[in-house]
């Protein structure tokens, strides 16, 4: 046989059996059993939590890879690990410790169990975590730090080994990230013509029944971009009890609204009292304002303040927010 043959045929033998190696190891890998921590960028997994719950239940869970289920269980144990959000810091923030995220308070969470367990024949489990949401602020991000302890079988994807699980808030009328509402009405003015007021208002949420809100047409931030919320921002308190009302014309069902500063806010809240009372600006929140075609959440509002310029006004405005009820869970809606 030609020497050139010979040596053809030993390339297409040696590479025959390369090619079988590289495919046994990588059928090898297609079939192991290897999980991971479901999280987001940077392993972080933001979950939101109801200030109408006491306690509010979110969820760490396992996802197995490859194309296989596993043949036994696979029993995960995670703990607690402060040094995981330090490190998460560091790499965002690096020496601004100012800005460093905070850990969430022990007495605002807790756990049944920190094992997790996924079936033989199954892909996926999950762990409890209940959150007590009263208190909490949406300006400050809170974080539990958590990392695989123990396993008992497959492989962990070391990359996805920790978890930050974010806790955020919201309510009835808004979440963590701010909830723009429509706002429209008149602005009074001392010896001047009341003007048309038209603009948008972020809600914050600060409980069950609480939100932070900007007078007026008050922006959330100055000039410099500094936020503005200890000198101008107003709180709003939302009864939980509810009368009839008759806005223009037609009865509605509303709840008594408190207005008060958030901070160091100068402002009064228009009471049947006052001279300049209206009747169709009673201070109150209509959760469920069904005008026949759409259903908006509305505040009918009446206070005066003194804006960022030193000028007293006198607002009244309705806030509205279109939103499509869940027939499954009407309680929290499009949020």
């Amino acid at each position: 046989m030609n020497k050139y043959i010979k040596i053809f045929l030993t390339v297409i033998l040696f590479c025959g059996v390369v090619s079988c190696d590289r495919d046994a190891v990588f059928e090898k890998e297609q079939y192991k059993n290897v999980f991971a921590i479901v999280s987001g960028d940077d392993n972080v997994h933001r979950v939101i939590h109801d200030y109408r719950e006491s306690v509010s239940t979110g969820y760490i869970s396992a996802s197995l890879g490859g194309s296989n289920t596993c043949e036994h269980d696979i029993v995960i144990t995670l703990v607690e690990d402060a040094d995981v959000l330090e490190v998460y810091n560091h790499s965002i923030y690096q020496e601004d410790r100012d800005r460093y995220v905070l850990p969430l308070r022990p007495d605002r969470y807790y756990f049944d169990d920190l094992s997790m367990t996924i079936r033989a024949g199954e892909t996926k489990a999950s762990l409890p975590v209940y959150i007590k949401p009263e208190g909490l602020s949406p300006d400050s991000v809170f974080y539990i730090p958590m990392r695989v302890d123990t396993y008992n079988s497959g492989e962990l994807n070391m990359e996805k080994g920790t978890i930050l699980y974010e806790v955020r808030t919201k309510n009835w009328w808004c979440s963590y990230n701010g909830t723009t509402y429509v706002s429209r009405g008149l602005r009074y003015e001392p010896d001047r013509a009341p003007t048309n007021l038209y603009t948008n208002k972020i809600f914050y949420p600060f409980g069950p029944a609480f939100i932070r809100i900007m007078p007026g047409s008050e922006s959330e931030r100055d000039g410099s971009g500094a936020l503005k919320y200890r000198d101008y921002a107003m709180m709003l308190q939302i009864s939980d009890t509810e009368r009839q009302y008759t806005i223009d014309g037609i009865v509605k069902t509303g709840s008594p609204v408190t207005i008060r500063p958030y901070d160091r806010l100068d402002m009064t809240q228009i009471t049947q009292d006052d001279p300049d009372y209206d009747p169709e600006y009673p201070n109150i929140a209509i959760s469920s304002d069904d005008d026949g075609y759409r259903i908006f959440k509305t505040l009918l509002l009446h206070y005066r303040f003194v804006d960022s310029r030193g000028i007293e006004a006198r607002i009244q405005e309705e806030i509205r927010m279109e939103y499509i009820e869940d027939p499954k869970n009407p309680r929290f809606l499009n949020q």
